[in-house]
């Protein structure tokens, strides 16, 4: 998806961000709106449920980022709250990062002004990169005991439990004893929503209870790591 080089006047007419890329836009013109001396420039962040975005922005013409929920609309913003904010530092950049609690398109504001509070800047150009990743969550089937050695299914999901196939992101298996620290087993990476993994205990844990986690990793997800499955190693 090529880079937009103005953000909107409203969310009505904002464009979506592409992700890993560099945006461009400027208060001063990409909107004729203007309250309280502040101009706002528009743009719209796809999400799903769990994602985690980061918001590097600076420029001259900007001094505050904003981040409003899913479902906001120029209808409906004067009575609703943003997500997060973040002003500029002293040296024109700033970052934002925000967690999206459900699917659909996040509006992101540009201001070189707060109504309310703070410092402010003269309307101009600035620009902006977002990174995102993606949610994950791991669970491991329960079992009271587990033979030696074996294979197991780590189921791996959105966290609105959509289905994942991406060999990019893998999941490790580790255990414990009592009073030890976590080792590695195995890894595997997930297809269909499963990381099929293989695993053997040393022959010294016959009998002896073991903590069984798995954590789930990839450059596009954020790590994840399963509850804790107590059980015995026959």
């Amino acid at each position: 998806m090529p880079a937009n080089a103005a953000g909107g006047k409203d969310i009505g007419s904002a464009p979506i961000v592409a992700y890993d890329q560099s945006q461009f836009g400027n208060t001063a013109t990409d909107s004729d709106i203007e309250q309280c001396n502040e101009k706002d420039s528009w743009w719209l962040l796809p999400v799903a449920s769990g994602d985690r975005i980061t918001i590097d922005f600076e420029g001259e013409g900007v001094k505050y980022a904003r981040v409003w929920p899913v479902g906001t609309t120029d209808f409906n913003i004067e009575s609703t709250n943003y997500v997060d904010e973040r002003e500029s530092g002293s040296n024109g950049k700033g970052e934002l990062v925000v967690k999206a609690s459900q699917t659909g398109t996040m509006p992101l504001s540009f201001s070189n002004y707060d109504c309310d509070f703070g410092d402010s800047v003269d309307p101009g150009p600035y620009d902006f990169t977002a990174y995102i990743k993606h949610g994950v969550r791991v669970a491991i089937p329960h079992r009271d005991s587990r033979p030696r050695r074996g294979t197991l299914a780590v189921t791996a999901r959105t966290p609105d439990g959509g289905q994942i196939d991406d060999r990019g992101l893998v999941v490790e298996l580790r255990a414990k004893r009592a009073g030890g620290t976590w080792k590695r087993l195995g890894s595997a990476s997930v297809s269909h929503s499963v990381a099929n993994i293989a695993y053997s205990f040393l022959k010294s844990t016959r009998g002896k209870k073991v903590d069984l986690r798995a954590v789930a990793s990839g450059d596009a997800y954020t790590t994840a790591t399963s509850p804790t499955d107590h059980l015995t190693i026959r």
